[in-house]
């Protein structure tokens, strides 16, 4: 249900984090302005990290806030990104609750809307770390499409933090600054969270949110019609432009139904997997085991902690049940019995855990991105398609880590091998 504007206790301060960018600066500025506000004394922070770049603070004070007051705030020194977002957070002490975007971002019309709605309605749920404005359609962890089940509410449950348009109450960061006060030691892969995220930089304020969640046993609320998307530019965390991570904007106002943590049918843990709850609404059929999801094949022993496992990985043995993988999401072939062997019911100790290499098959890859397997015609081609994937994969890896310049300058001439092969692959003439 919506909360009525009567009702309506928070009211967030919209709050942009900023740096060097500002044309990036300049664009969500401009989107901000142009959203729909049903009042006009919201607070509008713009924080800006100290930088060289004078043109973002011109940027800044040029901007011309109607909807209430305009606080510019120049950080004195170089905070980085990962302090300036808990430089940022701390301002929930001062307004009750925030809104904060980066300067990369883009809102719809109605981000105020939704927000102020879902933080009032959560603001007192025990089991809720924050309100996401943005919803994925990637999954960071396996790499691949990520699409939630549907639901007859407009949000569901992930315990995976958000950095692309988050919303926290007072009482949601002072929690979370409580525990990062005794838990700021760096993260390795001895910790709960999941692989990938270890190797995320030092500059990510994330993966220690990442890890709160998981170890308080918390939850962020994401919509299912997303009310940010990101652009990506060139930045602290990505070193090119890309498309990724862009998603449809809501162009719509809507009614907002929610419902409480405790009533949720949909939740998903940190691999982006169902959990032991939705399972038992989703998949009846193998509910009566203890038993966790691994759909995506990215769970290591490690950290699966149930008897059984449902799987994509290779496995030893004959499996309790399997499916195949055709309907998307790919739950769907668990609960419309879709017949294969893609998806394996199995006790944890017959997984067998891929190689790197293993993970970047081309009928995974064909699956979650709907990739023409137009280039794909023996066992040959399949190869090439698949060592491309190796190849690519180990470059950004290896980069990453920033090895050293002779290995990086050997990686590089493949790079160049992967594109002659995706040319000769594009001019391979199809079968009719």
């Amino acid at each position: 249900m919506e909360v009525e504007s009567k009702d309506l206790l928070l009211k967030p301060a919209i709050v942009v984090a900023c740096y060097n960018r500002p044309r990036s600066l300049e664009r969500i500025l401009k989107s901000i302005s142009a959203a729909s506000f049903e009042r006009n004394d919201i607070e509008l922070v713009i924080s800006i990290d100290k930088s060289d770049n004078n043109d973002v603070i011109e940027t800044a004070r040029k901007f011309n806030w109607i909807y209430g007051n305009k606080t510019i705030i120049e950080r004195p020194k170089n905070l980085g990104l990962k302090n300036h977002i808990l430089k940022c957070g701390e301002l929930t002490k001062t307004y009750g609750s925030i809104i904060l975007l980066e300067d990369d971002l883009y809102v719809s019309k109605y981000f105020y809307h939704y927000s102020i709605n879902a933080l009032n309605y959560y603001g007192d749920d025990n089991k809720i770390a924050g309100i996401s404005l943005y919803s994925p359609e990637y999954n960071e962890s396996s790499f691949m499409r990520f699409r939630p089940l549907s639901t007859k509410k407009d949000v569901y449950f992930m315990q995976v933090p958000s950095s692309w348009g988050q919303a926290w109450t007072k009482k949601q960061w002072e929690s979370f600054e409580n525990w990062y006060s005794t838990n700021d030691d760096k993260i390795t892969s001895k910790d709960s969270v999941p692989a990938n995220v270890v190797l995320w930089p030092e500059t990510s304020w994330k993966k220690y949110f990442f890890k709160y969640i998981i170890e308080m046993d918390l939850y962020f609320v994401y919509p299912y019609m997303s009310l940010t998307t990101n652009f990506a530019d060139v930045g602290v965390n990505h070193n090119d432009n890309r498309t990724t991570i862009q998603v449809p904007i809501d162009i719509k106002k809507r009614e907002y139904v929610f419902c409480s943590f405790k009533e949720a049918e949909l939740v998903y843990d940190s691999f982006l997997e169902i959990t032991k709850k939705s399972i038992n609404e989703f998949l009846p059929d193998i509910s009566k085991f203890d038993v966790e999801l691994d759909l995506y094949g990215c769970k290591s022993a490690e950290k699966i902690q149930s008897e059984y496992v449902l799987t994509s990985k290779d496995i030893k043995g004959k499996p309790l049940m399997s499916f195949g993988r055709c309907l998307k999401p790919h739950e769907l072939n668990i609960i419309e019995k879709i017949p294969g062997d893609i998806f394996k019911l199995v006790k944890k100790e017959q997984v067998v855990e891929p190689t790197e290499f293993e993970l970047y098959d081309v009928d995974r890859n064909s699956y979650y991105y709907n990739i023409r397997n137009m280039f794909l015609v023996g066992n040959d081609f399949r190869a090439q398609y698949q060592n491309v994937f190796q190849m690519s994969y180990e470059l950004k890896y290896f980069k990453r880590q920033k090895i050293s310049f002779a290995l990086l300058k050997w990686f590089c001439y493949y790079e160049c091998q992967i594109r002659k092969v995706f040319k000769k692959l594009s001019q391979k003439k199809r079968p009719r």
